[in-house]
């Protein structure tokens, strides 16, 4: 009966410990730095297609230039088979850099409906500058089908950007898709940036 009670209570306390430690590193994992509450900055680090491979009917062929060490400006260039406008779906697929080395999935997805209204939303008082670097001044819905040069988009616009009032600190990647209601990816893009506390 003895062996039995102290059994127990070594099996009930190892319970009691995996829980607590699987608790722990489950939060930690969900959380590797601290949420931020305050303003924050975006620190662009690189722009590049999902697939070189790849032909799609949105080819956006974009590079950062550093001009000075604290200016990154976007140049490249954008080709438009199909006009961009809201018969499709714009989709946001971010992953955060976690502290064991590797890309952590789903940090936050979003799926909107309406991909050239719903870039114009979320790029708020960035929108405008963005239309301008392709030497376009029509801010409207659609972008008309064609060749489109990027040149000198300030990445500094970005925080004006609507991103989330409360993020978390780190490096992440975003993978921008374009996509039809069938499902076929019309245009991908990868974005590495970084944020941080002002």
């Amino acid at each position: 009966m003895k062996l039995s009670c102290k059994l127990f209570f070594i099996l009930l306390n190892t319970q009691l410990f995996v829980q607590i430690l699987t608790v722990q590193d489950l939060f930690r994992y969900m959380l590797p730095n601290p949420a931020i509450r305050d303003q924050y900055n975006v620190n662009l680090t690189e722009v590049y297609p999902c697939s070189n491979s790849t032909s799609y009917k949105i080819n956006a062929n974009l590079y950062q230039k550093n001009i000075t060490l604290s200016k990154l400006m976007i140049d490249g260039k954008l080709k438009l088979y199909i006009s961009f406008d809201n018969s499709f779906s714009i989709n946001l697929h971010t992953m955060q850099w976690d502290m064991i080395g590797g890309w952590k999935e789903n940090s936050m997805v979003l799926n909107k409906k309406k991909a050239c209204s719903s870039l114009r939303d979320f790029l708020g008082e960035a929108w405008i500058p963005f239309i301008n670097s392709f030497n376009k001044k029509n801010y409207l819905c659609p972008i008309t089908k064609g060749s489109y040069k990027m040149t000198g988009f300030d990445i500094s616009f970005l925080n004006k950007a609507k991103l989330p009032d409360l993020y978390l600190y780190g490096s992440f990647k975003l993978q921008v898709s374009f996509v039809e209601d069938q499902g076929h990816t019309l245009g991908c893009l990868n974005i590495l940036y970084d944020i941080f506390k002002t």
